[in-house]
């Protein structure tokens, strides 16, 4: 799916519900979510959050628009400043870097863009909405991102 996004063709809807429903699946099996856990998978991980991140900014934002409004996106700077001010881990390299920003303004989007209800959850497709809640929290949970993110409860 992400290959046809970078090629400038939005996929069929029912191609990305299913597409989406089966990762949403696998993240739930032990296995695969223990795999994508350890050090050795974070590529796979990195890439995971860059997919997902582009099928949602090709489906759910507007051309010259964001994904959280830029009032509410914090600067890299105050990030930066927040990170000095909590003692965690730091992140390898560039790649898993920007995996964890995503990862954070992705999880800041749970309760906004990603809450049915909400009125700038009425760009995603409503079948899509219950799905991508649910791959955020398990991407989130991940071990290279949740020392980074705010992960909601179960």
């Amino acid at each position: 799916m992400a290959w046809r996004l970078l090629q400038d063709a939005l996929p069929l809807s029912v191609d990305l519900q299913w597409g989406l429903a089966c990762l949403c699946l696998s993240l739930q099996q032990p296995c695969v979510w223990n795999r994508l856990s350890t050090p050795e998978y974070a590529t796979y991980t990195c890439s995971l959050v860059h997919c997902l991140r582009l099928i949602i900014t090709a489906v759910a934002v507007s051309p010259g628009d964001q994904l959280l409004h830029p009032e509410k996106k914090k600067t890299r700077a105050e990030r930066e400043a927040e990170e000095e001010q909590v003692d965690s881990p730091t992140v390898p390299n560039a790649c898993q870097q920007q995996a964890c920003d995503i990862m954070a303004e992705l999880v800041e989007g749970l309760q906004s863009v990603f809450a049915l209800g909400h009125h700038r959850n009425g760009a995603i497709p409503a079948f899509f909405t219950p799905t991508l809640r649910n791959i955020i929290i398990s991407l989130s949970r991940l071990p290279l991102v949740n020392s980074y993110t705010r992960v909601p409860p179960l």
